[in-house]
């Protein structure tokens, strides 16, 4: 894939200290975006071929060579993809207690190299506690000045619960990652299910998904399937889940933001849309 660098008309690099920027650390690439408050708008978005295989050292050597990454962010956030993650009620959660929340779901500590960090879920006060390599932390700590690290799951938790209570239903909000995906399934705005899956083939992803159906016993006909991420339109994967479940489709742009036409007509919006999604956390 080509590197996609695509600005609204409205973008001003010298007006970044008014702006916010999510940057995506993705297994096989590199995202990031730029969002005007004042506008509601994404005014810039960057997708580029990974110049390093560890995320810590790619972020590094994309800082030094990407100027607009330099500049001056009035808010500044670094998007992880984590395969392990649990959610605690925020009503009994500590932040003094992480380890032991972890040790009790998984049955041990986490990984030395790892760090334990957390994302407040407003729209069904939980916190979502997961695990990021500890290298990656410091990367975006030295060349970020107050970044805030959030983890991908935490735009598809709340993309899942919004778009529940929109459609007064069920929703399996999907994104797909290299070798895997995530998924949270949500009814009328109460969280049901959120978890990640290893995924190499389409036999396999369609297996875990009508899976979650049957677990769930999801109607096919009236429960949603929406997909974001590394997927599309002509994708094996959803013309394979299409046979089985009517109301498949790709995510658009998120509740309340705009994605002018000058990115709009040259991207795939549903393939953003977690990065997208992250300045409405």
């Amino acid at each position: 894939m080509q590197n996609i660098e695509l600005s609204a008309r409205a973008f001003d690099r010298s007006d970044s200290e008014n702006y916010n920027i999510s940057i995506w650390l993705l297994s096989n690439g590199f995202v990031f975006c730029i969002y005007s408050p004042e506008r509601n708008c994404i005014v810039h978005l960057s997708d580029l071929q990974p110049l390093a295989s560890d995320a810590a050292e790619n972020l590094k050597v994309m800082f030094e060579r990407n100027a607009l990454l330099k500049l001056r962010y009035r808010k500044t956030r670094v998007v992880c993809e984590a395969r392990n993650y649990t959610l605690v009620p925020a009503v009994i959660f500590d932040k003094q207690d992480v380890s032991r929340y972890w040790t009790l779901n998984f049955g041990k500590e986490p990984e030395a190299e790892n760090r334990l960090l957390s994302d407040y879920i407003s729209m069904n006060e939980s916190v979502l506690l997961y695990s990021v390599p500890g290298k990656v932390v410091d990367a975006a700590d030295t060349f970020f000045a107050d970044a805030e690290i959030c983890c991908q799951q935490a735009s598809v938790i709340a993309d899942a619960l919004f778009k529940s209570k929109s459609e007064n239903g069920e929703v399996l909000s999907v994104c797909v990652n290299d070798g895997f995906f995530d998924v949270a399934l949500a009814d009328r705005g109460n969280l049901l299910l959120a978890n990640s899956f290893d995924c190499r083939t389409a036999d396999e992803f369609l297996y875990f998904t009508l899976n979650i159906f049957e677990q769930f016993r999801l109607n096919q006909q009236t429960s949603s399937v929406v997909l974001s991420g590394q997927v599309g339109e002509h994708d094996i994967r959803m013309a394979e889940l299409k046979k089985y479940v009517k109301r498949v489709s790709l995510a658009a742009s998120p509740n309340g933001i705009d994605v002018p036409k000058e990115i709009m007509n040259k991207a795939d919006v549903h393939r953003y849309a977690p990065i997208f999604s992250s300045f409405n956390l």
